[in-house]
């Protein structure tokens, strides 16, 4: 179901904008060998980005669930190829900055 009772861009920024300020202290905590939380924190910046992306797609508040796998399976039924493309790019993505 859509809701159109709130401005989608502003809420794709808002989603964006904070999954930017995310991976700024992801970096910041791996540079400084804080594995377990920069792992954390770019756990949290990608569920940011798959909720601009529900924004954008469904035109509708993201549903309230934390876990991504999940989140990628609500999104890959709007587009088939999603999920594979998702995790392939999550994939090279992790191996640029941890390498």
């Amino acid at each position: 179901m859509e809701n159109t009772d709130f401005d989608t861009d502003k809420l794709i920024r808002f989603w964006i904008e904070s999954s930017d300020e995310d991976y700024e202290t992801m970096i910041t905590l791996y540079d400084n060998k804080r594995l377990s939380w920069s792992m954390f924190l770019g756990h949290l910046m990608i569920e940011k980005l798959l909720k601009a992306l529900y924004v954008k797609l469904k035109n509708d508040y993201p549903p309230y669930i934390h876990n991504l796998s999940n989140r990628i399976n609500i999104l890959s039924h709007s587009n088939c190829h999603f999920k594979l493309k998702f995790y392939f790019l999550l994939h090279i993505e992790a191996h640029s900055i941890f390498a």
